[in-house]
């Protein structure tokens, strides 16, 4: 049995509050000089450039204006949330410190993140909430990020390689487990034929999310014991 699992964070591992969204709000009204419609956008299974772009495009700024400084406005948010994500406004769900300590003790399993999330606010976001050295252990972390493409179904092909490479192992599409909390986590490894598993902890309910055909769909995870198993089937 080998598994790569890939976890998701907004919606999935965490939930926080204001601060992520205000940041990058923030800094694209620095950067750009409008927040567009920012407001009626939803932010649930997107990059973190891929939000920047979106907003600023359908404002009608110029498409490689926003490219070229998509670096700027990434730098500002993560900036921003360094200061202002406070531990006391993420709260972590329901069986996720169970699991990820059952499955650090698999030799056979490893575990990784695959995040909209540019690195260093996946960094931000999981240290303050505690889990940091599940992911972040003084070595490079295993997985993709919004950071390495603005479009999601690019991001479980870059994980798969980096697992690869990091750990020196061979993973077929069924040992590769996406673990997330929208449509776009269930999405987005279809191409390459693994797992999805997919809880309705973030912003879609089951009913929203069984349409799409992930493996196994929960409410939660507090019934740690049978999402292990789903995992490691």
């Amino acid at each position: 049995m080998r598994k790569l699992v890939l976890w998701d964070i907004d919606g999935t591992l965490i939930r926080c509050g204001k601060s992520p969204r205000n940041a990058i709000v923030a800094a694209m009204e620095e950067v750009f000089g409008t927040r567009g419609d920012v407001d009626n956008y939803p932010f649930s299974g997107k990059t973190d450039p891929q939000i920047i772009y979106d907003v600023m495009t359908a404002a009608r700024l110029d498409e490689q204006h926003v490219l070229a400084n998509m670096h700027v406005a990434l730098a500002g948010y993560v900036a921003r949330l360094e200061k202002t994500l406070m531990p006391d406004e993420i709260r972590i769900f329901e069986g996720i410190v169970d699991l990820l300590n059952q499955l650090s003790g698999h030799n056979e399993v490893v575990q990784g993140l695959l995040t909209g999330n540019v690195i260093e606010g996946a960094r931000i976001k999981l240290s303050r909430a505690g889990l940091g050295h599940y992911f972040f252990n003084g070595k490079p972390p295993l997985g993709a990020f919004g950071s390495d493409a603005r479009h999601r179904p690019e991001l479980p092909a870059i994980a798969v390689q980096r697992a690869c490479e990091m750990t020196g192992r061979r993973f077929e599409s069924k040992d590769i487990v996406i673990i997330g909390d929208s449509p776009y986590d269930v999405l987005c490894g279809k191409h390459l034929n693994v797992r999805s598993i997919a809880v309705a902890t973030g912003w879609h309910s089951v009913e929203d999310l069984k349409p799409y055909e992930p493996d196994a769909v929960y409410t939660d995870f507090s019934d740690t014991s049978d999402v292990l198993k789903t995992i490691l089937a």
